[in-house]
């Protein structure tokens, strides 16, 4: 996906990877942030939207289990 954000940074399908491939890992904040910028590109990418809801409550309970 970096290669692809090289070539076409507003690529938005390519930053919902990137947010997946993120989430995958655990790395909640990282998807969000990811997310955000496909929805800021395409504000209504309805996965994007979805997607970091969920980020969201995982990072939250990622935190409150900490």
């Amino acid at each position: 996906m970096k290669k692809a954000l090289q070539i076409n940074p507003n690529n938005v399908v390519a930053h919902y990877a990137t947010g997946k491939v993120h989430y995958a890992r655990g790395k909640y904040q990282e998807a969000i942030d990811a997310y955000d910028k496909a929805l800021e590109l395409t504000p209504d990418y309805g996965p994007a939207s979805f997607d970091k809801e969920i980020s969201r409550k995982n990072a939250h309970s990622s935190i409150k289990n900490f």
